[in-house]
């Protein structure tokens, strides 16, 4: 349960992933951190914005990893019905 994080004067430029994990955090400090993600604006904002700044951006991330599920068209439909006759055809005349 981290409370406190300093990473100033570090070489970090982006906040790994797990960071949306630390709820409890109460005090940041990057000073002298070249951060991408978050922005600055976010940092200055305090830890839990920065803590849910990550978290939102994970979950924005994953949204659009998973892509929606396509229908099957009418001609699959079709195509699949005659299929499963031929076959049924197929094997009745063997």
């Amino acid at each position: 349960m981290l409370e406190e994080l300093d990473i100033s004067d570090n070489q970090i430029r982006v906040l790994p992933e797990s960071f949306r994990l630390l709820s409890k955090l109460r005090v940041f400090r990057a000073d002298e951190t070249p951060l991408e993600v978050p922005p600055r604006e976010v940092i200055k904002l305090g830890a839990q914005a920065v803590v849910e700044f990550m978290a939102d951006l994970i979950a924005k991330r994953d949204t659009k990893a998973a892509p929606p599920k396509k229908e099957k068209g009418f001609w699959f439909r079709i195509c699949s019905i005659c299929w499963m006759f031929q076959t049924t055809n197929t094997d009745d005349n063997m």
